[in-house]
């Protein structure tokens, strides 16, 4: 059976995405023989005639999904990588949920991440954010001096906490010029290790990796294992090569008074922050005037529609294969 006459089993995908402009063209687009229907309510009375349906929809509207009548959906593909959202609505007196949801990932969006955090690595080595602000703010300062003996990439020991698709493909970037990676993970691959990672740590063993990054780029998720993961202790053993914080993963890896303390401290040269505990992030927050913090508003990794079709795809031909779906949420690791 091939992959086409595969897919015209499934009866239709609905789709409810309102954060998703342009989602419902797109996967019409990129399954062009299966029904693409949007709505507009996903309440227990607007579901209960559903049937092994294909759902779309974002993070934030999984939750109460998760103990509808079993039955009603075939998966869920959510639209964004970070699953705490859904994991705020597991009751502690029922048993984890059976559903199967996908986290949305895929090789454009691990792209995006990568591209970021290779910007902002070029921005701090090169001082160009500085060299616009003069400019900008009316300066006027020719700091040809001061920048003029930039390190290459290829001379960088870039620090990646969290190594799975987004981290990988950061470290394919950087290796790509010539950095040394270090990766952070949950547990020493056995097999299948990348060949873009010099060397893997532990957390047991993350006082080994810290101090010897000049980037440290966090993409882990939000579970309860990473909460306050990076310490004073941690951070204060970063304070000879003072390395550059990127956080593009969670914000609770690490506490934001402990972050101020660590770039007062000079633990850390600089953070570049694109998470936050509250977003948008609230006008008086001490971080936007902090004069080493570069603050963007969560574009890191933007949920492109193109990239959801591509992802929900590929899900359905391994669904419809009886094969495993990519990247199925993890009831027990919560993410």
């Amino acid at each position: 059976m091939n992959k086409l006459t595969a897919m015209n089993q499934i009866r239709r995908v609905i789709v409810y995405s309102p954060g998703v402009p342009g989602l419902t063209n797109a996967l019409s687009k990129a399954l062009p023989r299966i029904q693409v229907v949007e709505i507009t309510d996903l309440s227990e009375e607007a579901t209960e005639h559903f049937h092994n349906e294909i759902l779309v929809t974002n993070n934030d509207m999984i939750g109460p999904l998760l103990y509808r009548p079993h039955g009603q959906f075939a998966f869920i593909q959510g639209t964004w990588a970070g699953v705490e959202s859904i994991f705020s609505h597991i009751k502690k007196d029922k048993e984890r949920p059976t559903l199967q949801v996908a986290r949305f990932t895929n090789r454009q969006f691990s792209q995006l991440m990568s591209e970021y955090t290779l910007g902002q690595v070029i921005n701090s080595e090169r001082g160009l954010l500085t060299i616009r602000d003069d400019q900008t703010l009316g300066t006027k300062s020719w700091r040809s001096d001061e920048f003029a003996h930039p390190r290459l990439i290829k001379e960088l020991t870039i620090g990646i906490l969290g190594v799975g698709n987004i981290g990988r493909e950061i470290a394919r970037t950087f290796q790509f010029f010539g950095a040394r990676i270090l990766g952070l993970t949950r547990r020493f691959p056995s097999q299948h290790r990348s060949p873009f990672v010099s060397h893997y740590y532990e957390t047991s063993t993350l006082h080994e990796m810290l101090p010897q990054c000049d980037y440290i780029c966090n993409v882990l998720p939000r579970t309860s294992q990473t909460t306050r993961l990076l310490t004073d202790e941690l951070l204060k053993s970063c304070q000879a090569r003072r390395p550059v914080f990127i956080n593009i993963g969670r914000d609770n890896v690490v506490d934001d008074q402990t972050l101020l303390r660590a770039l007062d401290e000079d633990w850390l040269r600089q953070a570049v922050l694109d998470v936050f505990a509250e977003e948008p992030l609230p006008s008086d927050h001490s971080f936007w005037s902090h004069p080493k913090i570069v603050i963007t508003p969560h574009i890191a990794g933007p949920t492109r529609a193109s990239d959801v079709a591509d992802c929900l795809r590929a899900n359905l031909e391994l669904f419809d294969q009886g094969a495993p779906i990519e990247n199925l949420v993890d009831w027990e690791a919560q993410y």
